[in-house]
């Protein structure tokens, strides 16, 4: 943040929804980077859509992910992404298609990344668009229908209803 405050013109604020034990300790470094002005905690919230509304663009700095929850809902959202490259995000996003990814502790490439969102309206209507359109990809109707494939190929297996034998 304080990278892209320095380099981008306009006004950039943060805001951080969620909670953990890392709170206060990046409360205290946003601080002393004199950044309390641009950086808002929001804290655990039940309901996050409202903050989806209000986002220009969506990031996930995470140095590790399993398979993300809040980067499909930012895809649902229609929202241009900047991600780290780390665990079930790359299965997820694709670089200059659905979103922009950096390296992973490269605060630089983070800022830059953010910075030419920021800049360029066009890419980020084009990423975020075509983010909510691979969301559908992995939404619950998706998942649905694919356990459907899986149980009636299951069921048309020549072994279906044979069950295990053991000798």
């Amino acid at each position: 943040m304080a990278l892209l405050r320095a380099s981008h013109p306009a006004k950039v604020c943060l805001v951080v929804v969620g909670d953990g034990p890392e709170r206060g300790a990046l409360e205290q470094r946003s601080a002393a980077l004199g950044l309390s002005d641009s950086v808002l905690f929001a804290g655990q919230r039940a309901n996050v859509a409202p903050y989806y509304g209000i986002a220009d663009l969506f990031v996930l700095p995470s140095h590790s992910e399993g398979s993300p929850n809040v980067l499909l809902e930012a895809m649902a959202a229609g929202l241009p992404i900047v991600s780290t490259g780390v665990g079930g995000a790359v299965e997820l996003v694709s670089d200059g298609d659905t979103a922009l990814v950096v390296g992973c502790r490269d605060p630089r490439a983070m800022s830059l990344a953010i910075g030419r969102l920021l800049a360029d309206p066009e890419l980020a209507r084009c990423l975020g668009t075509a983010a909510r359109l691979a969301s559908r990809l992995y939404g619950p109707e998706a998942y649905a229908a694919s356990l459907v494939q899986i149980y009636q190929a299951v069921a048309d297996s020549p072994l279906a209803g044979y069950g295990h034998y053991c000798p």
